[in-house]
């Protein structure tokens, strides 16, 4: 996050679900009477058989625009008499995966003896904002019982309130830290955020975006020169261990007007979400 990343434009954590299905039933009729004669032919209308399988998805938990601490629960159900499900599941936004690894790749989480999968949203990974595509489960079989998809579901984000600095820094604290130790300038953070771009949502970093070995990301607050982009810098001062904080970033307390192409255009606004893990 050197001289760094930020990003995002409408905040919003998640404090409930809904899930639609709309069913369909088709009428038929006879243009011409029946003669007299005639006897009615007998239609059946088969009754389509239950998959094999069925994904439900839950949602708990309060969180704030990155849904931080949001729990998604996938629930393969077997209709199959003396079969289990076994196998996987993804989790999916917009057909694109939401659970990742350290590395950025999709993740396939094995699925429980209970038939249960879970993902919980953190700091650094991966955002859910309103304007993306309802979330679905892609469950992937092991045995001899197909895979199937869940219907999707609508997760709603509310925003954040934000304080406006005069240099028009904003800044939201959606968890509160513990502790009486405050992070101030000359003290160094150990942090993992999520950085956005503020037009789009578009996630142009995260701390473990460059390996898992990388970890936490640690630098000194408002050194000289400088560790990171100016609102960052400014961003974390009076964070306690344990706050998330939420910061929009007008273009010239990021990267300017240079930006650093093709990841981050000119005069581009910014957002991140910080999590302050430790002060030294």
């Amino acid at each position: 996050m050197k001289k760094c990343n930020a990003s995002a434009s409408s905040l919003l954590p998640v404090e409930s679900l809904e899930q639609r299905r709309l069913f369909s039933a088709g009428i038929a009729f006879h243009s011409a009477p029946l003669a007299p004669s005639a006897t009615p032919a007998l239609v059946s209308h088969a009754k389509a058989a239950a998959p094999a399988t069925r994904v439900t998805l839950k949602v708990t938990g309060q969180g704030s625009f990155f849904a931080s601490g949001v729990t998604i629960t996938a629930t393969v159900k077997s209709n199959v008499r003396g079969t289990a499900p076994a196998g996987t599941v993804r989790f999916l936004n917009g057909g694109n995966p939401i659970a990742i690894d350290a590395n950025g790749n999709p993740l396939a989480l094995a699925l429980g003896s209970d038939g249960k999968a879970s993902y919980t949203f953190g700091v650094s990974n991966v955002t859910l904002l309103p304007t993306q595509d309802p979330i679905s489960a892609v469950y992937t079989s092991s045995n001899s019982l197909p895979g199937s998809s869940s219907k999707t579901v609508v997760v709603k984000i509310k925003t954040p309130k934000f304080v406006t600095k005069s240099d028009g820094l904003q800044i939201s604290t959606v968890k509160k830290g513990t502790g009486t130790a405050t992070l101030a300038a000359g003290r160094t953070a150990r942090v993992v955020y999520t950085g956005l771009l503020a037009s789009n949502g578009k996630i142009f970093d995260y701390t473990n975006a460059h390996g898992s070995s990388s970890g936490p990301f640690s630098f000194t607050v408002q050194s000289s020169p400088e560790q990171v982009i100016p609102g960052f810098d400014e961003g974390v001062v009076g964070m306690k261990v344990g706050e998330i904080r939420v910061l929009s970033l007008p273009a010239n307390l990021g990267y300017g007007s240079r930006g650093i192409p093709p990841t981050i255009p000119a005069n581009a606004a910014l957002i991140f979400s910080i999590k302050l893990l430790s002060i030294s």
